[in-house]
């Protein structure tokens, strides 16, 4: 899965999403440690995706705190500007 397929996503779709590719991981690990696993480049890609989503939780989640930041600092630009 694409990083720009992920920014649609809302977060709880990105959790289950990341719940999901954590547990595909899980299995790939053991088929391999079994030699069950024909591809082990698959173990990648599922550790690239989990980290993808997990980048794009983290970006979220600054961008909000950011946003509160914005928003406090321009009350009290106001509340200067008033005195």
């Amino acid at each position: 899965m694409e990083f720009e397929d992920l920014q649609y996503k809302t977060e709880k779709e990105l959790r289950d999403l990341l719940h999901e590719k954590r547990e595909l991981v899980r299995e790939l690990y053991f088929k391999a440690s079994e030699r069950q696993l024909k591809d082990p480049s698959k173990i990648k890609q599922a550790k690239k995706t989990v980290a993808r989503i997990l980048t794009m939780l983290k970006m979220r989640q600054r961008g909000e705190q950011k946003q509160k930041k914005v928003i406090e600092t321009n009350k009290e630009n106001n509340e200067k500007d008033k005195k």
